[in-house]
């Protein structure tokens, strides 16, 4: 089953920005030719020190067991492991082409929902209804979105992954705080432990 690969990665040293992304674009353009699924490199919004990876796999054996112990990839983290450390990765039950035309908009909102365990479906149900009222919200400034379940876990908790793609930064501010606002102030605190929404602007994206 195609999952997306979603990883935060921290910028060792701020001075050398231009080299850490250029040492970064050669990994992942080996991660592209290896996976044959585009790699989309996001910087956040909040903390310039940290970077986003969008990419996606066949399965996540493909990605874990085949292409992390790989000779490709053991050099690329070698050369990366001067430029960058790693804060998190996982994969996120999207499939990959879903997420394609996130890129087209100037910003990314990234948004994590931690749900209680056994709330799983009422959280769906929930999040159906906001992700129209969202949509009525802010019309045309919402280019593209894409939401799942992470497939990878820790703890008993479930975390539902909502990616949107904006054109307008005001626009996206509004529905942010208006949307945390909802799941950490009324009755959906009984279904969503906590949120988590942060927003990236693209950097660049291997394909070819």
């Amino acid at each position: 089953m195609p999952v997306t690969e979603l990883a935060l990665l921290r910028i060792k040293h701020a001075p050398r920005f231009t080299e850490a992304m250029d040492a970064l674009h050669r990994a992942v353009n080996q991660q592209f030719l290896w996976s044959q699924f585009p790699v989309r490199i996001f910087r956040q919004v909040e903390d310039t020190s940290l970077v986003y990876l969008l990419g996606g796999w066949q399965s996540i054996v493909a990605h874990l067991e085949d292409w992390i112990p790989s000779d490709p990839n053991q050099k690329a983290l070698s050369t990366l492991a001067e430029h960058f450390s790693i804060e998190w990765m996982f994969h996120v039950d999207i499939e990959p082409s879903k997420h394609w035309d996130l890129i087209q908009a100037p910003m990314l909102s990234i948004n994590r929902y931690f749900v209680k365990q056994g709330r799983g479906k009422d959280f769906q149900d929930l999040f159906a209804t906001r992700t129209r009222r969202l949509e009525n919200y802010i019309g045309e400034h919402l280019n593209n979105f894409a939401g799942g379940w992470r497939l990878d876990p820790e703890g008993s908790e479930g975390e539902f992954v909502f990616f949107s793609a904006w054109d307008d930064a005001k626009k996206l501010d509004e529905a942010l705080d208006e949307d945390r606002g909802y799941y950490e102030f009324t009755s959906a605190k009984t279904i969503v432990i906590g949120v988590e929404m942060k927003n990236a602007v693209f950097e660049f994206e291997t394909s070819k």
